[in-house]
Protein backbone atom coordinates (compact mmCIF):
# COMPACT_ATOMS: atom_id res chain seq x y z
CA UNK A 1 0.00 0.00 0.00
CA UNK A 2 1.39 3.64 -0.95
CA UNK A 3 1.64 6.08 1.15
CA UNK A 4 -0.49 8.66 0.45
CA UNK A 5 -0.81 12.19 1.68
CA UNK A 6 -3.95 13.50 0.30
CA UNK A 7 -4.47 17.03 -0.52
CA UNK A 8 -7.61 18.56 -1.44
CA UNK A 9 -7.07 22.06 -2.42
CA UNK A 10 -9.13 25.35 -3.63
CA UNK A 11 -7.72 26.60 -6.84
CA UNK A 12 -7.86 30.42 -7.55
CA UNK A 13 -11.36 30.63 -9.19
CA UNK A 14 -12.18 27.34 -7.88
CA UNK A 15 -15.28 26.94 -5.58
CA UNK A 16 -14.99 25.30 -2.04
CA UNK A 17 -12.29 25.29 0.85
CA UNK A 18 -8.50 24.02 1.29
CA UNK A 19 -8.92 21.05 3.08
CA UNK A 20 -5.34 18.49 3.87
CA UNK A 21 -7.00 14.81 4.76
CA UNK A 22 -4.37 12.33 5.53
CA UNK A 23 -6.30 8.94 5.06
CA UNK A 24 -6.37 5.66 2.29
CA UNK A 25 -8.31 6.02 -0.70
CA UNK A 26 -10.99 4.41 -0.88
CA UNK A 27 -10.46 0.56 -2.81
CA UNK A 28 -13.33 1.82 -5.57
CA UNK A 29 -11.22 5.12 -6.35
CA UNK A 30 -9.60 4.46 -10.01
CA UNK A 31 -6.44 6.49 -11.33
CA UNK A 32 -7.10 7.44 -15.01
CA UNK A 33 -3.60 7.97 -15.91
CA UNK A 34 -2.83 10.77 -18.92
CA UNK A 35 0.55 10.88 -18.58
CA UNK A 36 4.03 9.66 -16.99
CA UNK A 37 7.24 12.47 -16.83
CA UNK A 38 10.72 11.82 -15.52
CA UNK A 39 12.65 15.04 -14.88
CA UNK A 40 15.87 14.97 -12.66
CA UNK A 41 15.32 13.00 -9.86
CA UNK A 42 11.75 12.38 -10.07
CA UNK A 43 9.02 10.71 -11.50
CA UNK A 44 6.12 12.44 -12.25
CA UNK A 45 2.36 10.54 -13.07
CA UNK A 46 -0.85 12.44 -13.80
CA UNK A 47 -4.45 12.22 -14.69
CA UNK A 48 -8.26 11.84 -12.85
CA UNK A 49 -9.27 10.31 -9.97
CA UNK A 50 -12.43 8.89 -10.26
CA UNK A 51 -14.72 8.89 -7.07
CA UNK A 52 -15.49 5.29 -6.27
CA UNK A 53 -19.24 4.83 -7.62
CA UNK A 54 -19.72 8.17 -8.01
CA UNK A 55 -19.66 10.29 -11.70
CA UNK A 56 -16.87 12.71 -10.09
CA UNK A 57 -13.51 13.01 -10.73
CA UNK A 58 -10.93 14.82 -9.09
CA UNK A 59 -7.35 15.61 -10.80
CA UNK A 60 -4.53 13.57 -9.04
CA UNK A 61 -0.81 14.04 -9.23
CA UNK A 62 1.88 11.65 -7.86
CA UNK A 63 5.81 11.82 -7.57
CA UNK A 64 8.74 9.96 -6.48
CA UNK A 65 12.51 9.72 -6.39
CA UNK A 66 13.60 8.14 -8.64
CA UNK A 67 15.67 5.21 -6.72
CA UNK A 68 12.25 4.94 -4.71
CA UNK A 69 9.27 3.09 -4.53
CA UNK A 70 7.26 4.69 -2.45
CA UNK A 71 5.03 7.67 -4.28
CA UNK A 72 3.01 11.25 -2.90
CA UNK A 73 -0.23 11.70 -3.77
CA UNK A 74 -1.64 14.86 -4.24
CA UNK A 75 -5.38 15.73 -5.36
CA UNK A 76 -6.78 18.89 -6.34
CA UNK A 77 -10.50 19.76 -6.10
CA UNK A 78 -12.75 22.39 -7.40
CA UNK A 79 -16.15 20.79 -6.59
CA UNK A 80 -16.48 19.56 -10.30
CA UNK A 81 -14.73 16.76 -12.36
CA UNK A 82 -11.41 18.05 -12.50
CA UNK A 83 -8.12 16.48 -14.75
CA UNK A 84 -4.73 16.80 -15.06
CA UNK A 85 -4.05 16.78 -18.76
CA UNK A 86 -1.02 17.62 -18.88
CA UNK A 87 2.17 18.11 -16.93
CA UNK A 88 5.12 20.87 -18.33
CA UNK A 89 8.31 21.86 -16.73
CA UNK A 90 8.81 25.51 -16.30
CA UNK A 91 12.33 26.06 -14.38
CA UNK A 92 14.38 23.73 -12.40
CA UNK A 93 11.84 23.96 -9.49
CA UNK A 94 8.40 25.00 -11.32
CA UNK A 95 5.74 22.74 -12.85
CA UNK A 96 2.35 23.68 -14.11
CA UNK A 97 -0.56 21.49 -14.35
CA UNK A 98 -2.92 22.13 -16.86
CA UNK A 99 -6.15 20.93 -15.72
CA UNK A 100 -9.72 21.09 -17.27
CA UNK A 101 -13.19 21.24 -15.29
CA UNK A 102 -16.03 19.66 -16.18
CA UNK A 103 -19.80 19.56 -15.29
CA UNK A 104 -20.86 16.08 -14.71
CA UNK A 105 -24.33 17.18 -12.73
CA UNK A 106 -26.38 17.42 -16.23
CA UNK A 107 -26.20 13.37 -16.22
CA UNK A 108 -25.32 12.92 -19.09
CA UNK A 109 -22.55 10.99 -20.85
CA UNK A 110 -20.67 13.75 -21.91
CA UNK A 111 -19.70 16.00 -19.59
CA UNK A 112 -19.96 20.06 -20.58
CA UNK A 113 -16.30 21.55 -20.15
CA UNK A 114 -16.11 24.55 -17.85
CA UNK A 115 -12.56 26.13 -18.22
CA UNK A 116 -8.83 25.21 -18.85
CA UNK A 117 -6.86 26.44 -15.72
CA UNK A 118 -3.07 26.40 -15.27
CA UNK A 119 -1.82 25.57 -12.16
CA UNK A 120 1.72 26.28 -11.24
CA UNK A 121 3.14 24.47 -8.49
CA UNK A 122 7.11 23.70 -7.24
CA UNK A 123 8.49 20.34 -8.24
CA UNK A 124 6.67 18.92 -5.14
CA UNK A 125 3.44 20.11 -6.05
CA UNK A 126 2.40 22.63 -3.47
CA UNK A 127 0.72 25.54 -5.60
CA UNK A 128 2.04 28.78 -6.12
CA UNK A 129 0.08 30.29 -8.63
CA UNK A 130 -2.95 30.02 -11.14
CA UNK A 131 -4.38 31.24 -14.48
CA UNK A 132 -7.80 30.44 -15.45
CA UNK A 133 -7.74 30.42 -19.42
CA UNK A 134 -11.19 29.74 -19.98
CA UNK A 135 -10.58 27.76 -23.24
CA UNK A 136 -10.80 24.44 -24.01
CA UNK A 137 -7.08 23.16 -26.34
CA UNK A 138 -6.21 20.44 -28.79
CA UNK A 139 -2.59 20.37 -27.73
CA UNK A 140 -0.39 20.35 -24.96
CA UNK A 141 3.81 20.98 -25.44
CA UNK A 142 7.10 21.48 -23.69
CA UNK A 143 9.99 22.84 -25.01
CA UNK A 144 12.38 25.00 -23.58
CA UNK A 145 10.55 25.42 -19.81
CA UNK A 146 7.66 26.86 -21.91
CA UNK A 147 4.05 25.78 -22.27
CA UNK A 148 3.01 25.51 -25.54
CA UNK A 149 -0.69 25.45 -26.02
CA UNK A 150 -2.32 24.60 -29.09
CA UNK A 151 -6.03 25.51 -30.23
CA UNK A 152 -8.08 24.04 -32.46
CA UNK A 153 -7.47 27.17 -35.24
CA UNK A 154 -3.42 26.51 -34.95
CA UNK A 155 -2.66 29.28 -33.44
CA UNK A 156 0.33 28.28 -30.44
CA UNK A 157 0.64 30.19 -27.24
CA UNK A 158 3.56 30.24 -24.88
CA UNK A 159 3.77 30.34 -21.07
CA UNK A 160 6.96 31.09 -18.87
CA UNK A 161 7.32 29.84 -15.26
CA UNK A 162 5.45 33.57 -14.18
CA UNK A 163 2.08 31.95 -16.13
CA UNK A 164 2.78 35.11 -18.62
CA UNK A 165 2.35 34.69 -22.40
CA UNK A 166 5.65 35.19 -23.92
CA UNK A 167 6.79 35.50 -27.75
CA UNK A 168 7.00 32.06 -30.09
CA UNK A 169 9.46 29.88 -31.25
CA UNK A 170 13.26 30.06 -30.01
CA UNK A 171 15.64 31.23 -32.30
CA UNK A 172 18.83 30.43 -33.85
CA UNK A 173 21.34 30.76 -30.52
CA UNK A 174 25.06 31.49 -30.81
CA UNK A 175 26.82 31.04 -27.49
CA UNK A 176 30.42 30.14 -26.00
CA UNK A 177 28.60 28.57 -22.94
CA UNK A 178 27.05 25.56 -22.20
CA UNK A 179 23.64 25.05 -23.94
CA UNK A 180 20.98 22.60 -22.45
CA UNK A 181 17.15 22.58 -23.45
CA UNK A 182 14.33 21.02 -21.70
CA UNK A 183 11.82 19.46 -23.71
CA UNK A 184 9.24 16.63 -23.70
CA UNK A 185 9.13 14.41 -26.87
CA UNK A 186 11.35 12.99 -29.18
CA UNK A 187 15.34 15.13 -30.20
CA UNK A 188 17.43 14.83 -32.94
CA UNK A 189 20.78 16.62 -32.72
CA UNK A 190 22.44 16.75 -36.38
CA UNK A 191 20.21 14.20 -36.86
CA UNK A 192 21.26 11.60 -34.36
CA UNK A 193 18.50 10.71 -31.84
CA UNK A 194 19.37 11.84 -28.90
CA UNK A 195 17.86 11.29 -24.62
CA UNK A 196 18.31 14.83 -23.78
CA UNK A 197 20.19 18.14 -25.17
CA UNK A 198 23.39 19.08 -23.53
CA UNK A 199 25.74 20.53 -25.86
CA UNK A 200 29.63 21.33 -24.08
CA UNK A 201 31.42 20.89 -27.08
CA UNK A 202 32.06 23.74 -29.79
CA UNK A 203 30.20 23.09 -32.70
CA UNK A 204 27.41 23.94 -35.66
CA UNK A 205 24.22 21.80 -34.21
CA UNK A 206 21.09 21.68 -35.73
CA UNK A 207 18.31 20.45 -32.90
CA UNK A 208 14.57 19.14 -34.32
CA UNK A 209 12.13 18.35 -31.62
CA UNK A 210 9.26 16.73 -31.56
CA UNK A 211 6.35 16.24 -29.09
CA UNK A 212 3.05 14.93 -30.92
CA UNK A 213 1.90 17.13 -33.43
CA UNK A 214 4.39 20.00 -32.31
CA UNK A 215 7.69 20.76 -33.48
CA UNK A 216 10.73 23.04 -34.03
CA UNK A 217 14.06 23.30 -36.21
CA UNK A 218 16.61 25.52 -34.68
CA UNK A 219 20.17 25.71 -35.16
CA UNK A 220 23.16 26.56 -32.13
CA UNK A 221 26.82 27.66 -32.74
CA UNK A 222 28.70 26.54 -29.33
CA UNK A 223 31.98 29.26 -29.91
CA UNK A 224 35.36 27.39 -28.17
CA UNK A 225 36.03 28.87 -24.96
CA UNK A 226 39.82 29.70 -24.96
CA UNK A 227 41.79 31.05 -22.04
CA UNK A 228 45.34 31.56 -21.64
CA UNK A 229 46.08 33.25 -25.09
CA UNK A 230 44.07 35.68 -27.81
CA UNK A 231 44.68 35.94 -31.61
CA UNK A 232 47.82 37.65 -32.70
CA UNK A 233 49.22 37.74 -28.90
CA UNK A 234 52.95 37.74 -27.90
CA UNK A 235 54.02 36.22 -24.96
CA UNK A 236 57.55 35.48 -23.18
CA UNK A 237 56.24 33.35 -20.35
CA UNK A 238 55.30 29.53 -20.06
CA UNK A 239 51.80 29.30 -21.68
CA UNK A 240 48.54 27.21 -20.25
CA UNK A 241 45.84 27.04 -22.75
CA UNK A 242 42.05 25.68 -21.10
CA UNK A 243 40.25 25.49 -23.93
CA UNK A 244 37.20 23.24 -25.02
CA UNK A 245 37.25 20.98 -28.39
CA UNK A 246 39.67 18.77 -30.03
CA UNK A 247 43.10 20.63 -30.09
CA UNK A 248 45.81 20.41 -31.99
CA UNK A 249 48.92 22.75 -31.71
CA UNK A 250 50.75 23.15 -35.01
CA UNK A 251 48.46 20.24 -36.00
CA UNK A 252 49.73 18.31 -33.27
CA UNK A 253 47.74 16.99 -30.74
CA UNK A 254 47.45 19.08 -27.39
CA UNK A 255 45.60 18.36 -24.49
CA UNK A 256 44.52 21.48 -22.54
CA UNK A 257 46.05 23.41 -19.87
CA UNK A 258 50.01 21.25 -20.86
CA UNK A 259 52.21 24.34 -20.73
CA UNK A 260 53.51 25.29 -23.54
CA UNK A 261 57.42 26.20 -22.95
CA UNK A 262 59.71 26.27 -25.88
CA UNK A 263 59.82 29.47 -27.84
CA UNK A 264 57.84 29.50 -31.31
CA UNK A 265 55.48 30.51 -33.70
CA UNK A 266 52.08 28.50 -32.75
CA UNK A 267 48.65 27.90 -34.60
CA UNK A 268 45.84 26.39 -32.47
CA UNK A 269 43.59 24.54 -33.78
CA UNK A 270 39.94 23.85 -32.21
CA UNK A 271 37.78 20.77 -34.58
CA UNK A 272 34.05 20.44 -32.96
CA UNK A 273 31.32 19.32 -34.47
CA UNK A 274 29.33 19.64 -37.24
CA UNK A 275 32.82 20.94 -39.05
CA UNK A 276 33.67 23.36 -37.00
CA UNK A 277 36.87 24.90 -36.93
CA UNK A 278 38.86 28.15 -35.16
CA UNK A 279 42.43 28.46 -35.33
CA UNK A 280 44.47 31.34 -33.13
CA UNK A 281 48.00 32.32 -33.76
CA UNK A 282 50.35 33.25 -31.47
CA UNK A 283 53.97 33.71 -30.47
CA UNK A 284 56.28 32.26 -27.58
CA UNK A 285 59.31 34.76 -26.97
CA UNK A 286 62.71 33.42 -26.20
CA UNK A 287 63.83 33.93 -22.86
CA UNK A 288 67.42 35.47 -23.04
CA UNK A 289 69.27 36.59 -19.57
CA UNK A 290 72.65 38.16 -19.42
CA UNK A 291 72.15 40.26 -22.26
CA UNK A 292 69.75 42.20 -25.17
CA UNK A 293 69.42 44.04 -28.05
CA UNK A 294 72.15 46.67 -28.59
CA UNK A 295 73.31 45.94 -24.87
CA UNK A 296 76.71 47.00 -24.00
CA UNK A 297 78.46 44.42 -21.26
CA UNK A 298 81.57 43.64 -19.72
CA UNK A 299 83.38 40.13 -20.25
CA UNK A 300 83.39 37.50 -19.45
CA UNK A 301 79.53 36.73 -20.11
CA UNK A 302 77.38 33.50 -20.36
CA UNK A 303 73.93 33.60 -22.31
CA UNK A 304 71.01 31.65 -20.87
CA UNK A 305 68.09 30.73 -23.30
CA UNK A 306 65.52 28.45 -23.81
CA UNK A 307 65.78 28.27 -27.42
CA UNK A 308 65.87 25.03 -29.12
CA UNK A 309 69.54 26.08 -31.20
CA UNK A 310 71.55 29.18 -30.74
CA UNK A 311 74.20 30.44 -32.64
CA UNK A 312 76.71 33.49 -31.78
CA UNK A 313 78.57 34.62 -35.21
CA UNK A 314 76.92 31.31 -36.89
CA UNK A 315 78.78 29.42 -34.63
CA UNK A 316 76.63 26.68 -32.54
CA UNK A 317 76.83 27.92 -28.63
CA UNK A 318 76.44 26.46 -25.88
CA UNK A 319 76.46 28.96 -22.70
CA UNK A 320 80.26 29.08 -22.81
CA UNK A 321 82.16 32.41 -21.26
CA UNK A 322 82.40 34.92 -24.00
CA UNK A 323 85.67 36.80 -23.13
CA UNK A 324 87.04 38.70 -26.13
CA UNK A 325 85.83 41.83 -26.85
CA UNK A 326 84.04 43.15 -30.32
CA UNK A 327 80.25 43.00 -31.54
CA UNK A 328 78.54 39.39 -31.53
CA UNK A 329 74.65 38.62 -33.39
CA UNK A 330 73.22 36.25 -31.24
CA UNK A 331 70.73 33.91 -33.34
CA UNK A 332 67.60 32.36 -31.49
CA UNK A 333 65.69 29.70 -32.85
CA UNK A 334 62.26 27.90 -31.28
CA UNK A 335 59.05 26.08 -33.03
CA UNK A 336 57.93 26.44 -36.45
CA UNK A 337 60.54 28.81 -38.19
CA UNK A 338 60.70 31.19 -34.85
CA UNK A 339 63.87 33.20 -35.17
CA UNK A 340 65.08 35.94 -32.27
CA UNK A 341 68.18 37.62 -33.60
CA UNK A 342 70.02 40.45 -32.28
CA UNK A 343 73.69 42.49 -31.93
CA UNK A 344 75.53 43.00 -28.65
CA UNK A 345 78.80 44.64 -27.39
CA UNK A 346 81.77 43.07 -25.39
CA UNK A 347 83.28 46.36 -23.84
CA UNK A 348 87.12 47.07 -24.66
CA UNK A 349 88.91 47.24 -21.73
CA UNK A 350 93.09 47.52 -20.87
CA UNK A 351 94.54 46.20 -18.17
CA UNK A 352 98.74 47.44 -16.96
CA UNK A 353 98.10 51.17 -17.78
CA UNK A 354 95.61 53.73 -16.44
CA UNK A 355 94.57 56.95 -18.23
CA UNK A 356 96.28 60.55 -17.31
CA UNK A 357 99.56 58.38 -15.75
CA UNK A 358 103.25 59.00 -16.16
CA UNK A 359 105.64 56.10 -16.18
CA UNK A 360 109.28 55.99 -16.16
CA UNK A 361 110.63 52.51 -16.92
CA UNK A 362 109.34 50.15 -20.13
CA UNK A 363 106.68 48.26 -19.19
CA UNK A 364 103.42 46.50 -20.82
CA UNK A 365 100.19 46.21 -21.08
CA UNK A 366 97.17 44.19 -22.60
CA UNK A 367 94.35 45.20 -24.83
CA UNK A 368 91.18 42.93 -24.68
CA UNK A 369 89.67 44.24 -28.11
CA UNK A 370 90.98 46.61 -30.72
CA UNK A 371 92.79 49.99 -29.89
CA UNK A 372 94.86 52.57 -31.61
CA UNK A 373 97.62 53.43 -29.78
CA UNK A 374 99.67 56.97 -31.99
CA UNK A 375 97.32 56.00 -34.52
CA UNK A 376 98.70 52.78 -34.94
CA UNK A 377 96.51 49.64 -34.61
CA UNK A 378 96.98 47.29 -31.30
CA UNK A 379 95.64 44.75 -29.67
CA UNK A 380 96.98 42.02 -27.38
CA UNK A 381 99.83 42.49 -25.50
CA UNK A 382 101.90 46.25 -26.25
CA UNK A 383 105.40 47.05 -25.02
CA UNK A 384 106.49 50.49 -24.01
CA UNK A 385 109.90 51.15 -24.15
CA UNK A 386 110.77 54.50 -25.30
CA UNK A 387 110.04 57.54 -23.44
CA UNK A 388 106.92 60.17 -24.83
CA UNK A 389 103.56 60.58 -24.80
CA UNK A 390 100.79 58.61 -25.30
CA UNK A 391 97.19 58.26 -26.46
CA UNK A 392 95.37 54.89 -26.84
CA UNK A 393 91.96 54.55 -27.97
CA UNK A 394 89.78 51.58 -27.29
CA UNK A 395 87.14 51.32 -30.47
CA UNK A 396 83.51 49.48 -29.76
CA UNK A 397 80.71 49.15 -32.37
CA UNK A 398 83.01 51.23 -34.90
CA UNK A 399 83.41 54.20 -32.78
CA UNK A 400 85.29 55.74 -30.24
CA UNK A 401 84.99 53.92 -26.57
CA UNK A 402 87.45 55.32 -24.30
CA UNK A 403 90.43 57.09 -24.14
CA UNK A 404 94.08 56.34 -22.54
CA UNK A 405 96.49 58.86 -22.14
CA UNK A 406 99.60 58.81 -20.65
CA UNK A 407 103.86 59.20 -20.96
CA UNK A 408 107.13 57.36 -20.12
CA UNK A 409 109.85 59.95 -18.63
CA UNK A 410 112.89 58.31 -18.02
CA UNK A 411 116.31 59.70 -17.11
CA UNK A 412 119.12 60.35 -19.61
CA UNK A 413 121.30 57.62 -18.16
CA UNK A 414 118.56 55.47 -18.29
CA UNK A 415 117.50 56.18 -21.85
CA UNK A 416 119.67 53.43 -23.62
CA UNK A 417 123.76 52.97 -23.22
CA UNK A 418 125.91 55.09 -25.47
CA UNK A 419 128.52 53.32 -27.62
CA UNK A 420 131.76 54.82 -26.78
CA UNK A 421 133.95 56.00 -29.02
CA UNK A 422 136.79 53.34 -30.77
CA UNK A 423 139.71 55.37 -30.33
CA UNK A 424 142.09 52.81 -28.87
CA UNK A 425 141.14 50.99 -32.16
CA UNK A 426 141.85 53.67 -34.15
CA UNK A 427 145.23 54.15 -32.40
CA UNK A 428 145.88 50.09 -33.11
CA UNK A 429 144.99 50.21 -36.56
CA UNK A 430 147.35 53.23 -37.52
CA UNK A 431 150.35 51.44 -35.54
CA UNK A 432 149.14 47.99 -37.79
CA UNK A 433 149.60 50.24 -41.01
CA UNK A 434 152.66 51.83 -40.06
CA UNK A 435 154.15 48.70 -39.56
CA UNK A 436 153.39 47.21 -42.57
CA UNK A 437 154.55 49.88 -44.47
CA UNK A 438 157.91 49.22 -42.87
CA UNK A 439 158.40 45.87 -43.37
CA UNK A 440 157.83 45.83 -47.13
CA UNK A 441 160.37 48.88 -47.34
CA UNK A 442 163.12 46.29 -46.16
CA UNK A 443 162.09 44.15 -48.34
Amino acid sequence: MWWIRLLLWTLIGFTGKIQVIDEELNEQDRFIEKGQLVFRDKTYQYGSLKRGDENRYDAYLKYKANDDLQWTLLVYDSGDSDSVRYLAILSEDRIVLVMERFDHSQGGEVPIFIDTTLVLCNEEGEMINSKNLGYQYSGWYNQGYRLILRKENDVICHYDETLSEVTGSIEDVLTAERFTYQYQGEATVNHQPVDSIDLIKPGFYQIAIQEKSFSQVFNVTIEARVEGIVDGGEYTDAILIDSSGDLFLNDEPYVSMTPILKPGNYCLRIDGEGGYQERISFILHATIDNVAEGAFVTGPIRIFTNGTTVFINDYPYGNQALTKAGTYQLRVLGVNGYLQQFQFHITPEVMGVQSEREYHTPFEFFVNGEGELNGIKVSGAVEISEAGNYELNLFCADQVFETIRFSLVMPEEEQGEKTPFPIGMILFGICAVIGLVLLLKKH
